[in-house]
């Protein structure tokens, strides 16, 4: 069987292997003392590796092949990087490898070392049809190697929210208020209408808010207008006053509209209804517009949902799911759990992003703060790895739970997991 490249790296550097009484392919003895750091770059595998051979101190690269034959398909002999190899590990030798100056790179075959109990847990891992490929392992995982993986993913999710970030920079010409305004709108449409309402904000002119603020009916024309939902019949005369608005403010902006097409209201609870949700971001955006400013200025994170709390809709949304249905008079305000999905969407990866951008790590410090004072979101993803023994604390784990679950478990991407790693290295009874 052909094993991934990859899987022989992992067995390199994690050193899945028996280090006593190892011999060259000719002869050498050698000792691993380090495998060397692992190069994600152009060049050998590992650099500055360890060894001892025929008792004697060797310090330079390894690179790592299925088989030997690889040294020459990848061109090697031509690259001076390679030179300094000291050691050439493969699964399958079939020809001897040398330097530019004609001496000989020691090849390592590492089969000979290695356990068939690991290469049948990486077998498991990867034929694995349960939810996840450790599924019916994870509880036997220790709790270090657990948590150690959550503080690694966590932070990955909120680096890959900074990178996303800094592409909508680039975009948006940094204008961190329209990209802040961009992530709070996405906030409203939820998995269902995130990018519904990324499209609304993307189809506003820049700073056009800020003309409007303090003028709630102005805002909302705007909004349901480039959304789409304003109908050339309206309803009822409060739809009709808001699409006599919006031509307004079409013709003077030259304004293109979404198709309505674009939302969902689907299997929805009323409250989540995007016609709701856009009136409610109406609102917000009526009392503010300028919310990175505020986030990045306000160090306490209930502080910061403090300024947003009390903001409700217009009086017409309170009995109202959608234009023209009148209901039964409800308040709607936003909900503490609703502000934290915000936060967590919105506040924290831009703090995190802001920080990174202008090199400030107690902001970076404070965005990682915040998300460890949010409970626990609840969620399929969430829901699923607590019942296989995972468990999660407060938002920062649950965002790590999400970065696992895409990045690692979904693609099979055990060989990069510290869980998949440590269950190699425990291999099945």
């Amino acid at each position: 069987m052909k094993y991934p490249e990859e899987l022989i790296q992992v067995l390199w550097k994690c050193q899945l292997y028996a280090n006593t009484d190892i011999q060259c392919v000719g002869g050498e003895q050698v000792r691993i003392l380090s495998p060397g750091i692992y190069n994600r770059d152009a060049g050998p595998d590992f650099l500055h590796a360890k060894l001892r051979i025929n008792n004697l101190l060797w310090v330079g690269h390894v690179e790592i092949h299925w088989d030997a034959k690889s040294w020459f398909a990848h061109r090697h002999q031509d690259d001076l990087r390679y030179d300094n190899v000291i050691l050439h590990v493969v699964w399958e030798n079939e020809c001897e490898i040398r330097r530019k100056d004609g001496s000989i790179i020691p090849t390592l075959q590492l089969k000979n070392y290695v356990s068939t109990d690991v290469l049948k847990q990486h077998h498991v891992l990867q034929q694995s049809r349960a939810w996840i490929p450790c599924a019916d392992q994870l509880k036997d995982v220790p709790l270090l190697v657990k948590l150690q993986m959550l503080d690694r993913m966590a932070k990955s999710r909120l680096e890959a929210k900074a990178a996303e970030i800094a592409q909508l920079l680039v975009h948006y010409k940094n204008d961190w208020e329209k990209v802040t305004q961009q992530l709070f709108a996405e906030s409203f449409g939820m998995r269902v209408n995130k990018h519904a309402f990324s499209q609304l904000i993307a189809s506003l002119p820049a700073n056009i808010l800020d003309r409007y603020q303090g003028k709630q009916k102005e805002i909302e024309a705007l909004l349901f207008g480039q959304a789409g939902l304003l109908s050339q019949d309206p309803p009822d005369s409060y739809a009709a006053k808001l699409s006599d608005q919006y031509v307004y403010l079409q013709q003077l902006y030259q304004l293109t509209p979404m198709s309505s097409q674009e939302w969902r209201f689907l299997r929805m609870r009323p409250a989540n209804f995007p016609t709701v949700r856009i009136a409610q971001l109406a609102s917000f955006f009526s009392e503010m517009t300028r919310i990175c400013q505020l986030i990045v200025s306000i160090e306490d994170l209930r502080a910061l949902q403090q300024h947003f709390s009390g903001i409700s809709t217009s009086a017409y949304w309170l009995t109202h799911n959608n234009f023209g249905k009148s209901i039964k008079k409800r308040a709607v305000r936003i909900t503490s759990t609703f502000l934290d999905h915000i936060a967590i969407n919105c506040f924290v990866p831009i703090l995190y992003a802001y920080g990174h951008r202008h090199g400030d790590e107690l902001m970076q410090m404070r965005a990682v703060d915040w998300l460890n004072q949010i409970p626990l979101e609840q969620n399929t993803i969430t829901s699923h790895f607590l019942k296989i023994g995972l468990s999660a604390q407060h938002a920062a784990d649950s965002q790590a739970l999400i970065q696992l679950h895409r990045a690692y478990c979904e693609p099979k991407q055990c060989l990069s997991c510290a869980i998949g790693i440590h269950l190699l290295s425990r291999p099945r009874s």
